[in-house]
């Protein structure tokens, strides 16, 4: 059962119909990130270089049947949406889906392994592209559990310091305003300095400006950069936004993503540097001791 905090989350986006497909698959996701199995898959100590995101080069080990009626759970479910996301019901029923390589392929952001996973199984590329990494992230929001402590407090880069994402939005945290850069794959939380952008590190004060929609009064605005031509959505808050409801935040403020866009912006792509991570299946032994 999802927490409280993370219900009410949703339930503020049930008024918007057009984002009802996605408020049902986060709420998917929010219960799969209660299956135990996952935290299970993830070591205590990270085998990352210095200066790497702590998931490069882990291996993360989860049962089969656990990956497996995940993700054809959530691809089923995403049909539901229709259009071309209907034809990820050919994928929930294809005899060669593998869970373990559809999340391995959203964390490690290798968009040509989904796209031949999608060709074999008859499901639209892009659509498969848009709902794999929910796939990915009760396994990622684990690693962010275990490992957040770990992240390195003297980390510079504008990316994940546990998964390497781009952020979903920064906060302004606290009465002292601190500037906190969000993750939704895995619930990160890293610092920022005041005036620099995540993405090319510019620090350039001309280049660097902010949209701020009618009626918000900068409690939540677009940083812009004209340097990459780059954004990044700033909320106000007093405290921080619970790891698994960073997502939901970022889909409740779509209206800053849209003026954005609007305004000639993008938005980030893929990672913020190269990852390998492996998700692999958990051998199970039968009650002989057998690995099966």
């Amino acid at each position: 059962m999802s927490a409280p905090a993370s219900v009410t989350a949703l339930d503020r986006l049930d008024g918007r119909p057009e984002s009802r497909p996605w408020i049902d698959l986060l709420r998917a996701v929010r219960d799969e990130m209660t299956n135990p199995a996952y935290a299970a898959a993830v070591a205590d100590n990270p085998r990352a270089a210095e200066d790497a995101p702590l998931i490069d080069s882990a291996e993360l080990t989860v049962e089969r049947d656990v990956t497996d009626r995940w993700v054809r759970g959530l691809l089923s479910l995403a049909a539901c949406a229709g259009g071309p996301a209907a034809t990820l019901a050919l994928a929930a029923r294809a005899r060669s889906i593998d869970g373990c390589a559809v999340i391995e392929a959203a964390i490690t952001a290798d968009r040509a392994r989904l796209d031949a996973i999608a060709a074999e199984t008859g499901a639209d590329a892009d659509a498969m592209a848009a709902v794999a990494p929910l796939a990915a992230m009760p396994l990622l929001q684990a690693c962010g559990r275990r490992w957040g402590a770990r992240a390195a407090a003297t980390w510079t880069h504008g990316y994940c310091p546990i998964c390497a994402a781009w952020p979903a939005f920064a906060e302004a945290r606290g009465l002292e305003r601190a500037r906190r850069l969000r993750c939704a794959r895995c619930g990160g939380d890293w610092w920022i300095e005041w005036l620099c952008c995540p993405y090319c590190g510019t620090r350039d004060h001309e280049r660097l400006g902010a949209l701020v929609p009618d009626g918000l009064a900068e409690r939540r605005k677009v940083e812009t950069c004209g340097a990459c031509r780059h954004y990044v959505k700033s909320l106000t808050t007093l405290t921080p936004t619970a790891p698994a409801d960073v997502a939901v935040e970022d889909l409740a403020t779509v209206e800053l993503d849209v003026a954005a866009l609007t305004h000639g912006y993008l938005a980030a792509d893929g990672l913020g540097c190269a990852i390998a991570a492996r998700v692999v299946p958990r051998q199970r032994r039968g009650w002989l001791g057998i690995v099966r």
